[in-house]
């Protein structure tokens, strides 16, 4: 839907990739991720899971434009 949301990742929440949990700082623009979590009150996604996935899926899959730091 081309539409750009903030994800943080939740306190406790995880990360992983094909191998096996990754760190956040290991995910890069460019990278293409599914994102399990809920709205805040800011209006942004708070992750309790994100996975990276090998390549674009044909499914609903967010892009990695930018990063910043973790809350």
């Amino acid at each position: 839907d081309n539409v750009e949301k903030t994800v943080v990742l939740a306190k406790g929440g995880t990360v992983r990739n094909n191998v096996g949990t990754i760190s956040l700082a290991q995910i890069k623009v460019g990278d293409f991720v599914v994102v399990i979590g809920a709205p805040d009150s800011q209006g942004q996604i708070e992750a309790q899971f994100i996975r990276v996935t090998p390549m674009m899926m044909p499914t609903s899959f967010l892009k990695i434009k930018y990063l910043v730091n973790t809350i």
